[in-house]
């Protein structure tokens, strides 16, 4: 027999206190199947509702206007949420002023799906990265490109050194972001550029540079072969570029004649 029944219809004002006895330790409320209303939430004694249902069965939680199924609200910055299986393994959500974070202690993170599609991470409403279907990790927006071309000079003094303009055979220009000889990085990172020349001339020392910005070189070697032989020259660096910096090939020869043709490459990609 229950302690305590109540049944029908009331009205009036006030506060109706339940207590368990305190050597009770399994205290429970059982309501009865159909609706339940509890004004516009649970209060938690403090001055604001700390649960709210909604009409639209939204959950808030710190929230009187939860805003999606399960609205979490909290002013401080500390942890939002947390989800937790084992003592030492859970889940924490936490957003502050600084920082947003997903952090998991004790496991790792999986993350799958059983139909197929890709996990894809975005930033600024722009994908990064995916991981399709086979498990392959994809930046379709990474920057790459390769391009070479052959082609004469017009002659150069010692003291100067002429722009690469023929390479015009663009084998791969991921981004869009190699034009007229020139990358322009897209964003701030460390790039890894390959370049090379194969001559067949009539003057002897050949300079191949890559130049930063169109006056600093970041990367220089020399090919000092007899005149008239066939040479090759190679550049091959790793570089930190901020957004906008570009890099061009530049050559340099003493002599007044370069009566030869050149087959060049360039090449470049984003390392991170």
């Amino acid at each position: 027999m229950s302690k305590v029944k109540i049944k029908g219809n009331a009205s009036g004002t006030g506060v109706l206190t339940i207590e368990a006895p305190n050597t009770n330790t399994d205290s429970t409320i059982t309501l009865p199947d159909g609706d339940v209303t509890l004004g516009v939430g649970i209060d938690d004694n403090a001055t604001s509702t700390a649960i709210t249902i909604d009409s639209s069965e939204n959950v808030g939680i710190g929230t009187s206007s939860p805003d999606s199924a399960i609205h979490i609200y909290k002013q401080t910055n500390d942890r939002s949420a947390r989800f937790q299986r084992l003592s030492t393994q859970y889940i924490d959500v936490t957003q502050t002023s600084g920082v947003n974070e997903i952090k998991s202690t004790g496991k790792g993170f999986e993350i799958g799906t059983t139909d197929a599609q890709n996990i894809k991470f975005d930033t600024n409403g722009s994908e990064r990265m995916r991981i399709d279907s086979d498990g392959a990790v994809t930046m379709p927006y990474q920057p790459a490109f390769r391009a070479d071309g052959v082609g004469g000079w017009t002659p150069w003094t010692a003291s100067s050194a002429s722009k690469v303009t023929f390479l015009t055979n663009i084998s791969e220009n991921r981004g869009n972001h190699f034009s007229s000889g020139r990358f322009t990085a897209p964003i701030d990172g460390l790039y890894y550029f390959d370049s090379g020349l194969y001559r067949n001339s009539t003057a002897g020392m050949c300079q191949l540079f890559l130049m930063k910005n169109g006056g600093t070189n970041v990367g220089y070697n020399l090919d000092n072969r007899t005149p008239g032989g066939d040479a090759t020259t190679h550049v091959s660096i790793s570089l930190p570029l901020s957004a906008n910096d570009y890099v061009e090939m530049h050559v340099r020869a003493p002599g007044n004649i370069y009566g030869g043709y050149s087959h060049t490459f360039f090449s470049g990609h984003l390392i991170g």
